[in-house]
């Protein structure tokens, strides 16, 4: 009787994985998946036709053998359009019809700002801007698929988000020698992004930040120091002294045969401060 041997199935590869640290993968799967999940979506492509049309792209994005030179050419014309529009005198005109409105008070504030807000979508670059905007926001998408909306849309490509946080360092400063970080999160973290977070910001970005770890006893060196400057007055022999490190070890540490502690606690403080206070 013949016996089927059995055929090994090839494993299945997985690039992602075998490229990735672990605890990176799981803010790039999910931000992977929800990006596959979002441009099948027949509404979100409704939404980034629209925004193409109005903006006289490609009904498909730039994409072909000439994607360069397409794009290149459209964007010189989208800036050229951007300059007219926000040149040409009629919409110099409505600006100040609507800002003498406000200063009549025939419209409020805020009727002020949804008029010039309509009127300034009337150049190109400012309708591409809001246009992502206005996407993030019906899609109930993470500010930080900016990037991924523009892509897409320029180029009908899926870049998906490497983490769901940015830091933010103060412009004028180098990364390197930053004082304060800002934290930007634009959704849940996993246990990825807060391995992530630790190590940019203790390894790249916060280089000067200063260090503290829990140092015991602190207090007791405080008291120490106290003591040792003191000078103390005997009224019965009318006479002052200065407190030796076994009258303060008997105070503070409980025990005068522990004298022999006291310079080192001093000295261990002093070098504490040193460490902790001077820059590097």
């Amino acid at each position: 009787m013949k016996t089927k041997s059995k055929v090994r199935k090839p494993k299945k590869s997985n690039k992602l994985k075998e490229s990735i640290p672990a605890y990176l993968q799981d803010s790039i799967i999910k931000n992977r998946d929800n990006l596959s999940l979002l441009v099948s979506y027949p509404k979100f492509k409704k939404e980034i036709q629209k925004l193409r049309i109005a903006l006289d792209m490609p009904a498909e994005g730039f994409i072909g053998d000439n994607t360069y030179q397409d794009h290149a050419k459209w964007y010189g014309e989208f800036l050229k359009k951007s300059d007219e529009a926000s040149q040409n005198r009629y919409f110099i005109k409505e600006l100040r019809d609507i800002s003498e409105k406000q200063k009549a008070k025939k419209i409020s504030r805020f009727e002020a700002m949804a008029l010039l807000k309509k009127l300034h979508l009337k150049i190109p670059a400012n309708l591409l801007a809001q246009g992502k905007e206005d996407i993030i926001k019906k899609f109930n998408l993470p500010a930080n698929y900016a990037f991924s909306i523009h892509q897409y849309l320029f180029y009908d490509k899926l870049v998906s988000q490497g983490s769901n946080y940015a830091i933010v360092t103060d412009a004028s400063t180098k990364i390197q020698d930053a004082k304060f970080v800002t934290l930007h999160i634009y959704t849940k973290l996993t246990d990825g992004d807060l391995c992530l977070i630790k190590e940019d910001v203790n390894n790249i970005f916060g280089k000067k930040l200063p260090s503290y770890k829990n140092t015991a006893n602190i207090e007791t060196g405080i008291g120490i120091e106290k003591l040792s400057g003191e000078i103390e007055y005997d009224y019965a022999d009318n006479t002052s002294y200065k407190l030796t490190n076994r009258d303060i070890a008997e105070r503070i540490l409980g025990s005068a045969k522990r004298e022999n502690e006291i310079p080192k606690i001093k000295r261990n403080l002093k070098d504490l401060r040193q460490k902790r206070f001077t820059v590097l």
